[in-house]
């Protein structure tokens, strides 16, 4: 009779044909990059090109653009959930968190965090909100206040993600583009914007 395979070469075995089946995200770095290509591609085209803008432009309309935030962040919270699980990610140790409070009362938007890798904060606003525009204080400000959003979550990095709902195309890119120049000696710190306008 044959001996069975020590327990340590089925749990390599195992391993090995677990990281075949789901990717392998290797630092909070590699796990801010990925979320950052989801926003960049899976997201931008839902929105842009498959018509999400239509509703969120239509909710940011109303008197209280509260309304439409919120659209926002149910309906991508389930989009990068998608989008991250297409990629490979063990739906077992993913998550993310919506309206996440921290100890002095501050509510961040979102957390992505996936096994014992890291977390990265992301932070919406609307291209209305002043702390959206880095030409007023509020805005120059904001970048403080992302810090101890990352540093009350535990989180490794944020993205500060902007949805464009009121500006035309060209004033929303030069919008993005400020904030970009703002914060680029934050290491810490990604702006990216979408643009929810036809």
């Amino acid at each position: 009779m044959a001996k069975p395979p020590h327990i340590m070469n089925v749990l390599k075995k195992y391993q090995s044909l677990q990281e075949k089946e789901y990717m392998v995200v290797s630092s909070p770095i590699h796990l801010l990059e990925i979320i950052k290509d989801i926003i960049d591609k899976d997201l931008k085209s839902w929105i842009e090109n498959e018509g999400a803008y239509k509703y969120i432009d239509e909710l940011a309309k109303k008197k209280a653009n509260r309304n439409a935030e919120d659209f926002i962040q149910k309906t991508i919270k389930s989009q990068i959930e998608l989008a991250l699980i297409k990629r490979g990610f063990r739906p077992s140790e993913l998550r993310i968190k919506r309206e996440e409070q921290t100890l002095d009362d501050k509510r961040i938007d979102f957390t992505v965090s996936y096994g014992l890798v890291g977390q990265i904060l992301i932070e919406l606003k609307l291209d209305s909100n002043v702390e959206a525009n880095s030409t007023h204080k509020k805005g120059q400000e904001y970048t403080e206040k992302l810090h101890q959003y990352i540093k009350g979550s535990n989180s490794d990095f944020g993205i500060f993600l902007i949805f464009n709902v009121d500006s035309a195309r060209m004033v929303f890119d030069m919008q993005i583009q400020k904030l970009i120049e703002h914060y680029s000696s934050e290491e810490l710190i990604s702006v990216m914007g979408i643009n929810c306008r036809v």
